[in-house]
C-alpha cells in the first residue's frame, strides 16, 4: 500500500517542532500524530464540517450580565481538545512515514479517538 491515497484511506503524518516552555539548555522535541485534513474530498471521507462559533452580540450581553451580577468571568483554552472527542463514525488512516510496521505494511489503523486535521474533530469535541 504503501500511504497511496487513492486507495481511499486518510494518509497520516507526523508533525514535530520545539517546545519553547523549557529553561534548560536541553531541547524539548515534541511529535505528534495528525492527518492531512486539507487533502480531503467531501463526499468521501467526510459529510460535512463543522465550526460553531458564538456572535460577538452574545458575548458581549454575557459579560454585561456577568457585570451586572459582580461575577468573575474566567478563560480557559484546552490545548488538546480534538485528542478528547469520540468519533461517532468509523475512520481508518494509513500508517505515518517512518512508523509502518514490517510485520504488516499494508494495515490501516481504526481510531476511536479523533486526530488533529481531521474534519469530523471539532464535531467530535463539541458532542463531549
Amino acid at each position: 500500500m504503501g500511504n497511496d491515497p487513492l486507495l481511499g484511506v486518510p494518509i497520516t503524518e507526523v508533525a514535530s517542532g520545539q517546545s519553547s516552555l523549557t529553561a534548560s539548555p536541553q531541547s524539548n522535541n515534541k511529535a505528534r500524530l495528525v492527518a492531512r485534513g486539507y487533502r480531503y474530498e467531501e463526499r468521501i471521507y467526510f459529510e460535512d464540517s463543522f465550526a460553531p462559533v458564538a456572535r460577538l452580540e452574545d458575548i458581549w450581553i454575557f459579560l454585561a450580565y456577568a457585570a451586572h451580577k459582580n461575577m468573575v468571568v474566567y478563560q480557559m483554552d484546552v490545548k488538546t481538545a480534538f485528542l478528547n472527542g469520540n468519533l461517532r463514525e468509523e475512520v481508518y488512516v494509513s500508517q505515518p512515514d517512518g512508523f509502518v510496521d514490517p510485520d504488516n505494511p499494508n494495515h490501516v489503523y481504526k481510531l476511536k479517538k479523533a486526530l488533529y486535521g481531521l474534519k469530523q474533530a471539532s464535531h467530535a469535541w463539541y458532542d463531549v
